[in-house]
Formats: structure tokens, sequence, C-alpha cells
């Protein structure tokens, strides 16, 4: 354990000197936070469980926190930074944003198919497994379940929703971009403006 600390520990200083030694473009910043993702999922190896304040999350939406992704005030800071003259202010954590390797800063999606398109084709960027469940169903392949929902008029509103199963059973959202975190009783709770599109679980490479 010991050893995997001091590993992780001189990884990420390696990664935040590349970050910070010389002036990134957005586009650069973006690739060192997903290198930053996938570093840190070689380590993760927990089940999440609801905190109201979960560490590292201050930044993120409903997307990143049903993955358990945290970002570092220094790349929002940097690339706030970059932004701050410009309508896309922040981190852009829309699903795509980690596998659209060319367009990560604006990626977006506008139907259900894309949304479910460039979720899968994230998981696959990180290697992360994904299997087909259903609502009541318990994990069964070592990780955890996550529910997706589309914007009813997602073609106008670009708009989708993620929910959690964390590991002792209970239902958690983000909602928005640094909003609240949530408990919900159960699916229903989640806005009606919402639809459910699919229940998945997901495996993690560190659960594996």
């Amino acid at each position: 354990m010991k050893n995997d600390n001091l590993e992780l520990r001189n990884r990420l200083l390696n990664l935040y000197k590349r970050l910070l030694l010389a002036i990134k473009s957005e586009s650069e910043i973006m690739d060192l936070y997903i290198e930053y993702i996938k570093i840190m999922l070689e380590y993760e190896d927990k089940l999440p469980n609801f905190k109201r304040f979960p560490e590292g999350q201050m930044f993120g939406n409903c997307y990143t926190y049903a993955l358990d992704i945290k970002c570092p005030l220094m790349f929002q800071s940097l690339y706030t930074m970059r932004t701050l003259f410009s309508s896309y202010l922040g981190l852009n954590f829309n699903v795509g944003f980690i596998s659209d390797v060319n367009n990560r800063t604006r990626t977006s999606v506008y139907d259900v198919q894309d949304l479910l398109d460039k979720f899968y084709a994230d998981m696959d960027f990180l290697k992360i497994k994904v299997f087909d469940s259903r609502i009541n169903a318990e994990p069964s392949y070592g990780g955890y379940k996550i529910f997706i929902f589309s914007d009813t008029i997602i073609k106008s509103t670009g708009d989708f929703h993620f929910v959690r199963r964390n590991a002792d059973g209970t239902l958690s959202h983000r909602n928005g971009y640094g909003g609240s975190i949530k408990k919900i009783k159960s699916l229903r709770d989640v806005d009606k403006k919402y639809e459910l599109v699919r229940t998945l679980e997901i495996v993690k490479p560190s659960f594996r």
C-alpha cells in the first residue's frame, strides 16, 4: 500500500508539473485532466458511498458524480482563467468529454442515441466495463449501478441526468454543474422532465 501511495504521489506530481510549467490551452488542460482521471482509476478501488460534501468533488456535474470522478481545484482554476471572457466558463463535463478527443471543450449531446453512444465511448476510453442491469437488481459483477436519464426534449436542451446507487444501496445524485448532492428515496424522485433510458452496472479497472 505504501509503495502504491508513493507511486501515485509521484505520478500526480509529474502531471501537475506538466500542467503548471507552461501556459496551456483549454484543450491541453482538458487532456491533462483526462490523464488525471485515468491515473486515479488505477488506484481508487472503493465503491462510492454517499457524502454530502465529498472530497475532491467541489466541481463537476451529475455525470462526474455518478462516475465518482474528482476534479482538483488546479484544473478548474486554470481552465476558468483561460475561459474568463468566454461563454464556456469552466471545464466541460458533458457526456463525451472523456472520449471526444478532438472536441473535449465543446462536446455535447442532443439526442438519446448520441447520449448513449458517447457514454459507452467514454467508458471504453477509461476501460470501465459496462453491463446491462434492471432497476431493482443487485450488482453482480463487483461494480455499482448507475441510471441514465434523458430530458424528454433533449433535442432542444441537450440535457441529461445521472443517478448512482451507492455501496450501501442508497441512491444519490448531483443537481447540475456544481450543484448540491442529495440522497433520493427512489428513482421516482428524479425531476419529471427526465425519462430513464438505461440501467447499468459499471466496473472500474481497479475493481477487477
